[in-house]
């Protein structure tokens, strides 16, 4: 019973959960298919009546199995694996506000407002962990509780300024949501597009503690809390918007205080599992979608090759 609890619970909170239902339906179904070949088989001929019969049921049951757990692969993902980025999708569809997010990482201007950010500490990274956690424990991006915890705690080690706290602008060291962008070094880049690391799975040998040694920066992840979101409610978008503005800040300066000298900042990749997402992403902030370029997660890779006005604008 505690390992039937175990496969449950992690079914409905990860995707590893589903996998396994997935790799029972396949099971079952071979095995239903060769209990129906060997009955049609002139061999089984040979056998009683009364064998060829329960073979036969045998292979009806597992065909009412196959039903079932296709019907809870369905509702496990319906249910229970919420898309990590759905909830971004109205902010570019609200055209007012899409608008106003246009080059958000391109332009050296920033959006007119005053973000309210500070990096984490060390003494927080637990507490930004937990928030991690909540936000991404039933998407497509899952990642075991304490899993999580070691790596956010390696790559705070690694490099300080990864991981970011928004906090409510009228309520002081309340925070709202955060931002996490990690720099990677051209091996750990290279391994990356090329889909050989799991966002979990990313070493922090790999991650760059410094500009010099940074090939590339992942928007990794990033989170508002839900009654902030655009989703809740339409007057909650000026919240979207200064958050995204926070985000953009984080970008700018995660090297340096004082942002990016001109031509100095690395592309940003990043990668979403909600397909009108990404296509958003590519036409309001000029994300291209890297040819042939798929995450180890499954998912198109997106970059902003000349972030922060390389380009003139």
């Amino acid at each position: 019973m505690p390992l039937l609890r175990e496969l449950l619970e992690r079914a409905k909170r990860a995707k590893e959960g589903v996998d396994w239902l997935i790799f029972m339906l396949v099971t079952l179904t071979c095995v239903a298919l060769a209990a129906q070949q060997f009955i049609e088989n002139p061999i089984a001929r040979q056998i009683s009546e009364k064998a060829a019969e329960r073979l036969h049921t045998f292979s009806f049951a597992i065909d009412l199995v196959v039903v079932a757990l296709v019907a809870a692969t369905v509702l496990i993902r319906l249910l229970f694996m919420n898309k990590d980025n759905k909830p971004w999708t109205p902010v570019f569809a609200d055209k007012v506000l899409s608008k106003q997010l246009e080059g958000l990482f391109r332009n050296q201007t920033s959006l007119p407002i005053q973000a309210t950010v500070r990096f984490c500490s060390s003494e927080e990274i637990d507490e930004l962990s937990e928030m991690n956690y909540e936000a991404f424990k039933t998407g497509d991006f899952a990642i075991e509780r304490e899993k999580l915890l070691r790596r956010n705690r390696a790559y705070h080690r690694r490099n300080d300024r990864i991981f970011m706290f928004i906090e409510n602008p009228l309520i002081p060291k309340q925070h709202i949501g955060y931002s996490a962008m990690v720099p990677l070094t051209e091996e750990g880049l290279e391994h990356y597009l090329n889909g050989g690391l799991r966002d979990a799975d990313i070493p922090p040998s790999l991650v760059a503690s410094d500009r010099s040694s940074t090939a590339g920066v992942l928007l990794f992840a990033i989170h508002l809390a839900p009654e902030y979101s655009f989703t809740k409610s339409a007057a909650s978008k000026d919240f979207a918007l200064y958050f995204l503005a926070c985000v953009r800040l984080h970008a700018w300066s995660l090297f340096s205080p004082d942002g990016p000298t001109s031509g100095d900042y690395p592309p940003i990749y990043m990668q979403t599992s909600e397909g009108s997402l990404r296509r958003r992403v590519h036409e309001k902030w000029n994300f291209e979608i890297e040819p042939g370029r798929v995450s180890a997660n499954g998912f198109p890779i997106l970059v902003l090759k000349e972030p922060f006005g390389r380009v003139a604008s």
